[in-house]
């Protein structure tokens, strides 16, 4: 038996089992459609899906099943597939002459409650974008300039990439205070929160004002929730990300570090978590699957859940304010990638953006238009590749560097467009490509040293530098006890649970208002959170690195 299958026989000996806790589901607001739709002999609600709406809320507002929903909708595979903005959605009617609670019918939806007073102290943060100013923020939210600056005590419009700007809920119901004193630079610690301005800006209410003063516990509770056995058959990645847990806690106890890692099969779409071992976990990581996480979101409504592996769970953030999605969104590693550009740039290189035709572009296309530099733009398809090198030389410089980004993901259409600049490298031009990470993968159709003569600039997620010295001390002992190399999920395991641990261990039950206030690194990833407006947190941490002409990959940031 290999070391990976005892890993696994041990570690099913102490994974918890246990139904899961019903808990009630508040869902995001959904305006009930009064239009009705009959067909096959049945009369149905038609109900048109908007942004950020879920299956689960629309459900919740109309009084039906989400399991309703699905078999009134069959042709759009709802359970596998989701939502999508603008999906027209039939929903079974309710009689509410025959539903009532002794015949367990489904009940009709209840009248939407009276509105609430306007508290006009509300508030929620704008993390400010290296490319926008006071004005660009204003506008965005509908806010007078000068009233954002005396809501946050501002004395100057100048704002600081990552500033927290506080953007009024209500804005028409605002009495403006006397002016104050300057609000506080952006790298020193906020003021702790007063016990009536908790109540309103906590992101759950299993934090009360006293349990934020108590801080550096040693004894932390973990839920791991992994969908090891999917369909009977073991998969090896979760296995492997669970033995990179393994290793933390190893690591963590040396130093001191109690930790109560309890680990639970969450596969073909279990919940396998008690009300018990959800109050009694500090964090819970996983599971994987966007269902799977909606389901434990809304089964642990007071525990902040960790998105540990899928791209797909960023989706869920503006949802749900208890979630904490760990892998950089594609998104952000391209607006990085701008970032890096504009850092680069002098006045004498010259910017080419190159696209797919007929295919959209990535968000780094975007991204440029929004910085504000000057570039020429590129388009062509695969077929044309041959005839392109004369055109692309043509916008090219000679003075300075043409710095070259590529917005597009396709393998093929990157093997060209790397070929074709290498040939333009021969004619003496200088040039540096601003690729997607996925480039790295395809190792076995790009030649990598034409990667390196292009100084290839790419912003990462996931990038272990083995001439690190914690990545030195860390590979000799994974290899001892598992007598393998550590795969990426092993690194990704390892790095989760170690952040979050250190963070819970330096701050107690107020950690998650640490998320966004420094970097931190690990092996394969590094964390920095900023808290969605009115949601959850996001990952913004890439790594930058470059393919020297060397033939090293050099890790800048």
């Amino acid at each position: 038996m290999d070391m990976k299958k005892i890993i696994f026989v041990i570690m099913l000996g102490i994974l918890g089992a246990g139904a899961a806790h019903a808990q009630e589901y508040v869902p995001t607001p959904v305006t009930v459609s009064n239009e009705k739709v009959r067909m096959n002999g049945k009369t149905y609600l038609s109900h048109v899906v908007l942004e950020r709406q879920t299956l689960f809320s629309i459900a919740k507002a109309y009084g039906v099943s989400v399991t309703d929903i699905d078999q009134a909708n069959p042709a759009l595979k709802l359970m596998s597939e989701g939502l999508k903005k603008n999906q027209i959605l039939l929903i079974p009617l309710v009689d509410s002459s025959t539903a009532s609670s002794d015949t367990g019918s489904t009940h009709a939806p209840e009248a939407e409650p009276e509105p609430q007073p306007v508290n006009p102290d509300d508030y929620f943060f704008h993390i400010v974008k290296w490319f926008e100013d006071l004005d660009a923020i204003a506008r965005q939210y509908n806010v007078p300039k000068d009233l954002l600056m005396r809501f946050n005590g501002m004395t100057s419009d100048k704002v600081k990439k990552r500033q927290k700007i506080k953007i009024p809920s209500h804005p028409d119901f605002l009495t403006l205070p006397k002016t104050e004193e300057p609000a506080a630079p952006v790298e020193e610690a906020e003021v702790p929160p007063t016990p009536a301005d908790t109540t309103r800006r906590d992101t759950t209410s299993a934090f009360s004002w006293f349990s934020r003063l108590i801080k550096n516990k040693n004894n932390i509770s973990v839920a791991l929730l992994l969908p090891f056995n999917t369909t009977g058959q073991i998969n090896e990645n979760y296995v492997d990300f669970y033995s990179g847990t393994l290793m933390a806690v190893r690591d963590l106890g040396d130093r001191g570090l109690h930790i109560d890692l309890n680990v639970y099969d969450a596969a073909d779409g279990k919940q396998p978590l008690t009300a018990d071992r959800i109050a009694a976990s500090d964090v819970i990581i996983g599971p994987v699957d966007t269902l799977d996480l909606v389901r434990t979101l809304t089964a642990a409504p007071n525990r902040f859940v960790v998105s540990p592996l899928d791209p797909k769970g960023v989706e869920l953030v503006e949802d749900y304010r208890n979630l904490i999605h760990a892998p950089t969104s594609a998104e952000w590693q391209y607006a990085e990638l701008i970032n890096w550009l504009a850092d680069e740039k002098q006045a004498e290189d010259r910017i080419i953006l190159v696209t797919e035709k007929g295919v959209s572009p990535t968000a780094a296309a975007s991204y440029l238009k929004e910085s504000g530099l000057p570039y020429s733009t590129l388009s062509y398809g695969i077929l044309e590749g041959r005839n392109i090198v004369e055109t692309l030389n043509g916008m090219m410089t000679k003075e300075g560097v043409n710095r070259v980004v590529v917005a597009c993901e396709h393998e093929a259409f990157l093997v060209d467009v790397v070929r074709n600049l290498n040939l333009l490298i021969h004619r003496k031009n200088q040039v540096v490509l601003y690729g997607p990470a996925r480039i790295r993968s395809y190792d076995n159709t790009i030649d990598i040293e034409n990667l390196h003569n292009l100084n290839l600039h790419v912003c990462t997620s996931y990038y272990v530098d083995y001439d690190s010295e914690p990545v030195k001390a860390f590979l000799p002992a994974y290899r001892a006890l598992f007598r393998c190399e550590p795969s990426p999920f092993a690194y990704q395991g390892y790095d989760i649970l170690t952040y979050f641990v250190n963070l819970i261990s330096r701050q107690g039950d107020d950690w998650p208002s640490a998320l966004g206030k420094r970097r931190e690194a690990g092996l394969q990833a590094d964390f920095l959170f900023s808290q969605v407006e009115q949601g959850g947190f996001a990952n913004e941490a890439v790594r930058r690195i470059i393919y020297e002409p060397d033939f090293t990959i050099r890790l800048v940031r």
